[in-house]
């Protein structure tokens, strides 16, 4: 079974933190433009990326699990492509900040003769999210720890 697990240790606050990852306005500030969102399980949501090759990936998505500022799961699939699978948002609290693991598994259900749906390529994608994006939204904020 792929598994992806990335972790980033952000100088924050929880709340601050928890927010970022279920507010659809601070989502949109660093994440996907989303069509909707709610933290809430059953609540439905999609937005568009692109693959290596430039191809258009919609992804659809579901929550299944939400514990207020611990754990957000939802799943992840893609329109007109097999596969199901789930990305885990979990969250602890550090004297340095707060600990921010992201756990993706089923992988193995996407094609595997694309390079997109690699578990590299999830690794990196995510590791790019947290680090790079997230990382710089949550920098250019002057957010109380």
């Amino acid at each position: 079974m792929d598994t992806v697990v990335v972790e980033e240790v952000f100088d924050t606050s929880l709340e601050v933190l928890w927010k970022a990852l279920t507010d659809k306005a601070e989502l949109g500030k660093w994440y996907f433009n989303l069509s909707d969102f709610k933290p809430e399980p059953g609540f439905e949501f999609s937005f568009e990326g692109t693959g290596h090759t430039g191809d258009r990936l919609v992804h659809i998505c579901r929550i299944t699990e939400v514990t207020p500022m611990e754990m957000l799961q939802y799943s992840w699939q893609y329109t007109h492509i097999p596969g199901f699978s789930l990305v885990t948002f979990e969250l602890f609290e550090e004297p340095q900040g707060v600990r921010l693991r992201v756990t993706h598994t089923g992988l193995e259900s996407f094609p595997q003769n694309r390079p997109d749906f690699t578990a590299g390529s999830f690794s990196g994608g995510w590791t790019e999210i947290l680090k790079e994006w997230l990382g710089r939204y949550l920098a250019s904020n002057d957010n109380p720890k």
